[in-house]
């Protein structure tokens, strides 16, 4: 951008068709939103921030979410001097982005990666975690995606446990594709108990759950969701899958989320869950299991290790005191 090119930041609604337009980057979650500006040169749109207060968040933190910018350190500074301005005036210490609202929606940047981005992946420019950390952001939480080339499930082993848990009651099944929503009800509610000690945890409604994953059901394959439950149909533990839909040749799938509940008695369920559904993978014809968006310091990758995952990307989230 030329030296002398004035950059005009606007504030918009999070509606508008220009901030929808902006990069090509759609549109963000209005849940939590506050307000929305545009950065503008010559008419011309070149960036974009979103401003959410989250009320489960501690009152003094703020949040910035749907970010896009062309690479050029002036249109980023002038865009997060004018949310951050924002946030100071709300009261707000600390700011944390790049993040929708919550941890439900898109949050995080990829800083470096070594394969193609994955279906659900984060796939955003690596000039945009840049562009913070120049403006004085700092980490505030790591995360990676790990790959594993070679599937090695044991199927005794599996058989073995897969044994004990039925012999005490439990049942080891795959994802009811016939009552679909019911089971996203019920993985949903699953879920928002056993992810509220996570970073930035907010709660939703089971029903708010289902909708952000109904666009998803179209593409999953119900053979690769592990689903553990006792008698009453209360679930114990859960590796939910996706088939890599950017892989030209199907080989890869996805392993999006695998949690137990917490205070279960049922032990090595996290372990057993990604066997279990490693052996059905193969069974199927995949060949590459993608470990998806860990937190670094979190046991999944302890388990993707020792399934010989190996990096291929790495993304943050960043804070800044105000």
């Amino acid at each position: 951008m030329a030296m002398d090119q004035i950059i005009s930041v606007v504030e918009v609604g999070g509606t508008d068709r220009r901030f929808r337009d902006c990069r090509h980057a759609g549109d963000v979650p209005t849940q939590h939103l506050e307000s929305c500006a545009l950065a503008v040169v010559n008419e011309n749109c070149v960036g974009r921030v979103a401003v959410y207060c989250n009320p489960y968040l501690e009152d003094s933190i703020g949040v910035l979410g749907g970010w896009a910018c062309i690479d050029d350190e002036k249109v980023s500074a002038a865009l997060l001097n004018w949310a951050c301005d924002r946030l100071k005036t709300m009261g707000k210490l600390k700011v944390i982005g790049p993040m929708n609202g919550s941890t439900w929606y898109s949050y995080r940047f990829c800083t470096s990666r070594s394969k193609p981005a994955f279906f659900s992946d984060v796939d955003t420019p690596l000039h945009y975690a840049t562009q913070f950390e120049n403006y004085g952001f700092e980490v505030e939480s790591e995360y990676i995606s790990q790959q594993a080339d070679c599937l090695f499930a044991n199927a005794d082993i599996i058989s073995h446990f897969e044994r004990r848990y039925l012999n005490n009651g439990y049942l080891v099944r795959s994802f009811h594709a016939n009552s679909a929503e019911e089971e996203l009800m019920k993985i949903g509610s699953f879920c928002i108990e056993a992810f509220d000690q996570n970073l930035y945890y907010s709660p939703i409604s089971p029903g708010e759950f289902v909708e952000l994953y109904l666009p998803v059901l179209p593409h999953i394959d119900p053979r690769i969701i592990s689903i553990i439950e006792d008698s009453g149909g209360t679930i114990h533990g859960i590796n939910f899958c996706l088939p890599n839909l950017l892989d030209p040749e199907g080989k890869e799938y996805i392993i999006k989320s695998l949690a137990k509940r917490r205070g279960t008695p049922v032990k090595g369920i996290a372990n057993f869950l990604m066997d279990y559904t490693e052996k059905i993978a193969q069974e199927l014809g995949y060949t590459h299991a993608i470990h998806a968006l860990m937190q670094v310091d979190n046991p999944s990758v302890r388990i993707s290790k020792r399934h010989k995952g190996e990096v291929r990307s790495v993304y943050r989230l960043y804070s800044k005191s105000l």
